[in-house]
């Protein structure tokens, strides 16, 4: 998995059209030149006209001006893609980074852990990797010559990998094997028994009369769900929840199932390495490690795509909460790069934990694809005393119906949400009033190994956050006298939405007690109530959207009038009548997972119907709109999360022409080690990294009209174990700073 994104680069050479590889330089970390060690990552594409050697020095002369001194410490990271009717322009590119290298070293730089990766494109195979051709200069060197750029790997000591990543196409079915055995283990259980004999039963009622059979059609559906009865569901499992592919899917879903345990990445083995030759820094330095996976075997493995993640913290007791995030590059051959900043002076430990190995994607990303989500959804139609219930889900494809057998609630959902049709004559589609959730528990039946399914389980148990072994500890001296680095001066007030999607990484640091932001210098939660005067703020989401309703409620002191005590996932409402403000609290719609039993579905709306109703009200006070969506849909194939984005953009896109001075912030997902006491894999943070990716692709062009605020970093950094972070008062302060006029 690649953990950096495109704002925590800067692309300084980019895009050489002439040429016929595209040459990209891009700085680490974002400002060029400010501290004294840097990555420069290189990556060569096709471009059918000329050759990069060609323009060799072209690029020279313009890189080299823009490194700050002599005597930098730079850390190479190169890929390369070649067509195969192309090998010799592979020898040319070969030839331009030695050129670029002893460039650098004639100029006084001191070169490190050079690796060039050679990736192989067919017309008809698509991409194939070779791991046994690789180029590596070790650490420690301060002169390159050829001969020292030759490495092989050794075939014996590594974990394969696939023989070739195509233009991937995946099989929206089960493995013959795999079924058979399922359906052997169900038929083997009395209570399955009738389940095997006829499973599309299970999914209908079986109650045609105008009666009450809703509680008789769950207790039926939760008994298929239970037996494992959607292995059987063969239309089900071949239509796919989505119409292409998502990059995660395509990364993850070609490797084979995980047949071992003992194969996945090891945190016992798996080493950390420092890449600066020096251990003394100075504050606002950055520095680099490498990470080199190995399995339980201790053997190297050959391949990324593990959830790595990584911060450092003092080692001073007193001062504990002293923290930062790291960026972690997937190299995606076993081998990742930490690239950390160091922003006060002391001794600093770098922290490694694996969150998930990248065989526990593969099985969540199957399991999403072939059965829709972790989650089943079901609807309970009912006109007077006559009530049904049907399994739903956000996809156009159910267990036991056919296509012309589904009611379209979309316009009622405001997002893509498909329930079966009522059987019964006297119900129709709009007698949909309640909604229930049922998680699916035996999912060992369903698609994955049995060593997937123990990966899974993992998740559940201590330690939750698995420490890779690191030893490493760095001293920081201040710099100029100064102890640590400065927050950032700018008010949020005068902050531009666009400037907070473009933050680099980290986006600040915890220190006594406080969290410095390289955003901006925020409100007090007191000044915050000062400009909140004349305000109608909506907080539309999940818990964590309640989370800022209630931080607003204790600072302004607003009254109730609107509250349910005994069901969390009610609307809320109070008002503060001496600033003339209302706050207002709406669980997003579905999927939204609720406590047990039926749940109205007039309660769960929609960001269209929430802003639509808003923009189109007498009322003219400025609106203040904050967003958060993702936990709650962890459980379901990302397309629930395309789709909704999607839907939430449309409705703020018109909110905003309606209402050209309101102000809306999106904020992004988080780390939480603990949640879900059970089954984590169902819902955790899984996710995030996937989540964070749409979530700027589809708001693109919208990041000049609502803002941002990005919580990962901070998360990763404070440890946070639990789905409502303990920093929350932090993120409410910082929105409503962004908010606040001067």
């Amino acid at each position: 998995m690649s953990h950096h994104t495109s704002d925590a680069m800067i692309n300084i050479v980019a895009d050489l059209k002439i040429s016929t590889f595209i040459f990209k330089i891009s700085w680490l970390p974002n400002i060029a030149g400010m501290f004294s060690t840097h990555f420069v990552a290189l990556e060569c594409f096709t471009n059918p006209k000329v050759s990069c050697l060609h323009h060799s020095f072209a690029q020279l002369s313009y890189f080299l001006p823009t490194i700050p001194s002599a005597k930098s410490t730079l850390y190479f990271v190169q890929t390369s893609q070649f067509r195969m009717d192309s090998l010799p322009q592979m020898k040319k590119q070969q030839v331009f980074v030695f050129t670029l290298i002893l460039s650098l070293v004639i100029a006084g730089y001191e070169i490190h852990n050079l690796i060039i990766t050679h990736t192989y494109q067919s017309k008809s195979q698509g991409i194939s990797t070779d791991p046994n051709t690789s180029t590596i200069l070790k650490p420690g060197h301060s002169g390159v010559s050829q001969n020292q750029l030759i490495f092989k790997k050794e075939k014996d000591n590594e974990v394969s990998t696939p023989s070739s990543v195509e233009a991937f196409v995946f099989k929206m079915s089960l493995d013959p094997e795999m079924k058979d055995k399922k359906i052997k283990a169900m038929k083997s259980k009395p209570e399955c028994a009738n389940v095997t004999r006829e499973p599309r039963s299970f999914w209908r009622t079986q109650q045609l009369g105008n009666v009450s059979s809703a509680e008789e059609d769950i207790k039926r559906m939760t008994t298929a769900l239970g037996c494992g009865a959607l292995v059987m569901m063969d239309e089900f499992i071949a239509t796919p929840p989505w119409h292409r592919l998502f990059p995660s899917e395509k990364e993850y879903l070609q490797y084979p199932a995980l047949k071992s345990i003992l194969d996945i990445i090891s945190e016992k083995y798996t080493t950390v390495e420092l890449l600066n030759t020096s251990k003394t820094f100075k504050v606002g330095d950055r520095i680099a490690f490498r990470i080199d996976a190995r399995d339980s075997r201790n053997r190297s493995r050959s391949r990324g795509g593990d959830e790595i993640r990584a911060w450092l913290k003092t080692t001073v007791t007193k001062d504990i909460t002293n923290r930062v995030a790291a960026t972690v590059l997937d190299m995606k051959n076993g081998t990742y790069i930490v690239d950390a900043l160091l922003p006060w002076a002391g001794k600093l430990r770098l922290s490694v934990a694996l969150a998930y190995p990248s065989e526990h994607y593969r099985a969540i990303l199957l399991f999403h694809r072939l059965f829709k989500g972790m989650i089943m959804y079901f609807s309970k139609y009912e006109r007077g005393k006559v009530n049904e219930a049907t399994p739903c889900y956000h996809s156009p494809v159910l267990p036991g119906y056919s296509k012309g057998e589904i009611c379209n609630l979309t316009s009622i959902n405001g997002s893509p949400w498909f329930c079966g049709h009522p059987l019964k004559k006297s119900l129709t589609c709009e007698d949909f009033i309640n909604r229930r959730a049922q998680q699916i528990y035996n999912i060992f039946y369903l698609g994955i190994t049995m060593e997937e399914y123990k990966l899974l389980q993992r998740t559940d148990r201590a330690p939750r956050m698995r420490m890779i072994s690191s030893d490493q500890i760095v001293n920081v001296e201040p710099k100029s006298g100064v102890s640590n680095m400065a927050p950032a001066s700018e008010k949020c007030y005068s902050i531009e939405p666009r400037k907070t999607w473009e933050l680099g990484y980290p986006t600040g640091y915890a220190y006594n007690g406080t969290w410095k932001s390289f955003l901006c210098t925020g409100l007090d939660m007191v000044k915050t109530r000062e400009c909140l005067k004349n305000k109608r703020i909506i907080s539309l989401g999940d818990s964590n959207a309640r989370t800022h309703y209630y931080n607003l409620q204790s600072t302004m002191g607003c009254k109730d009038v609107l509250i349910h005590p005994k069901v969390w996932h009610k609307p809320l409402k109070c008002v503060q009548d001496s600033l003339n403000t209302t706050v207002t609290w709406n669980p997003h719609s579905l999927p939204f997972i609720s406590s047990v039993g039926w749940s109205p579905i007039k309660d769960f709306l929609s960001a269209a119907h929430v802003l639509d109703q808003a923009s189109n009200s007498n009322d003219t006070r400025k609106i203040w709109v904050i967003l958060h969506h993702n936990m709650h849909w962890g459980p379901f194939h990302q397309s629930v999360y395309e789709a909704k984005y999607v839907a939430i953009k449309n409705a703020v896109s018109r909110f905003l022409e309606r209402r050209p001075n309101a102000k809306v912030v999106i904020q992004g997902p988080h780390v939480t080690w603990n949640d879900w006491e059970t089954n984590h894999y169902t819902v955790g943070d899984q996710l995030g990294p996937f989540i964070s990716q749409i979530q700027r692709q589809v708001f693109e062009d919208m990041q000049d009209k609502i803002y941002f605020v990005n919580n990962w970093g901070q998360s990763i950094a404070a440890e946070n174990k639990d789905i409502h972070p303990w920093y929350a008062k932090r993120t409410t302060q910082l929105i409503f700073g962004l908010f606040c006029d001067k």
